[in-house]
């Protein structure tokens, strides 16, 4: 049973040296979700001309003590989605190529960008979030949940 400050939790088949005491620190939290309505992008082969549409943007702040960023795709009706993330390096909230750190461009709509740090903290700042309905479903528009996992120390 684990609390707050102090706890027991066993790690099944990890094997170590002998040791008298150990600290281990663990970082957790419960992922955002949102429920997003996103149109076929006309423009599908590039995902940076926001006015045309077909794409959903959103920004998240990242504190100099994170330890790690998960931005993920679910349960999309669209057959295929790209995701991208980026830091907003010039403060405009837009997203941009020369900008971009992850791409997730697979031929499903299962895409995935993860950022850890395990010795070190992330890289603070505003990054933007980008998904673009590559290929839709037929349907005017079509749904996806949106998962940003944020880990703080």
């Amino acid at each position: 049973e684990t609390r707050r400050n102090q706890g027991v939790y066993t790690i099944e088949n990890l094997h170590t040296v002998a040791v008298d005491q150990l600290a281990v620190q663990i970082y957790a939290s419960d992922p955002q979700l949102t429920q997003v309505e996103l149109a076929p992008d006309p423009t599908n082969d590039d995902p940076y001309d926001l006015d045309a549409g077909g794409v959903y943007t959103t920004l998240i702040t990242v504190s100099d003590t994170a330890k790690r960023l998960v931005v993920q795709t679910l349960n999309s009706t669209a057959p295929d989605l790209d995701l991208y993330v980026g830091l907003d390096a010039n403060g405009d909230g837009l997203p941009a190529m020369d900008e971009q750190l992850c791409s997730s461009t697979s031929s499903t709509a299962d895409e995935i960008c993860d950022f850890s740090q395990l010795d070190d903290s992330l890289t603070p700042g505003v990054y933007w979030i980008l998904v673009q309905n590559w290929a839709g479903s037929g349907a005017p528009t079509d749904s996806f949940t949106l998962s940003t996992l944020l880990i703080d120390r």
